[in-house]
Parts: structure tokens; sequence; C-alpha cells
């Protein structure tokens, strides 16, 4: 009688499904949760942190813009890719940068009545060719 071999799928790790977790930074106090999470959500999946801070005006951004990330990336030993890109439009530029395989960690407030998130995230959101966790700040 000829056996049929069994087959086991096993599931893909984080870093099989992720190449990196991707963070917008603009520099400010209150984004220092969300650079908290995505260090986290780096550490536990294995990959790279790879943190952009789109330049929309010319100026150079402040010159601690990534300080409080690479301290903690450093601590939760992280690799930690730094990136400045200068254009017009935030969400377009991140969006240009992004692979199918990222995830994006972006923190956002809502808006007026509270049901609208800023243009940056509703425009990754739309464009960005992999998932987009959005974590809502106080």
């Amino acid at each position: 009688m000829a056996t049929t071999p069994i087959t086991r799928a096993t599931p893909k790790r984080g870093a099989e499904l992720i190449s990196h977790v991707v963070l917008p930074v603009e520099g400010g106090s209150e984004e220092l949760v969300v650079q908290q999470w995505a260090v986290e959500m780096a550490a536990a999946l294995g990959v790279p942190l790879r943190a952009v801070h789109v330049n929309t005006d010319g100026e150079d951004p402040p010159p601690d813009v990534f300080t409080f990330l690479s301290e903690m990336a450093s601590e939760r030993k992280v690799e930690l890719e730094t990136h400045i890109i200068h254009g017009r439009h935030v969400a377009d530029e991140l969006a240009d940068e992004l692979a199918p395989t990222d995830l994006v960690v972006i923190g956002t407030r809502l808006l007026g009545t509270g049901d609208s998130w800023s243009s940056t995230t509703e425009g990754l959101i739309r464009r960005a060719p992999c998932p987009v966790q959005v974590l809502r700040m106080a």
C-alpha cells in the first residue's frame, strides 16, 4: 500500500509577512506614544523600523526629530532607518516610499466633530499599498 506524505502548513511569522514597520515622524512630543508603539511593533515582528520625516517647507527638520525614537529603538534592539524626504504632500510622498510588505503605523487625532481624520492619515489609508495601523491620539 502506498503512503501519502502529510504536509503541514506552517503559519508565516511576522518577518515573512511584514518587512518593515514604517513610521511617519513630525517631531512633536504628542507623537511619542505612537513612536513607542512602532518600536514595540517592530520588536515583536523582528523587523526594522523605518522612520520618515517629510519636509514640506524646505527648511531643515529639527535636529532632534529622531532622538527619542533612536533611544527607544536602541533599548529594544530594533534596527532603525531614518529618512528625510522633501516634497509637497506628506501622504503622497510617504505612499511613494512604501512597499506591499510594509506596515505603516501612524497617529492621528479626530478632527472637528470627531468623525474625520487628518488629510495625511486619510491619504495614506487610500494610497498605501500596504496595511496602515492608525493609533488615535488623545
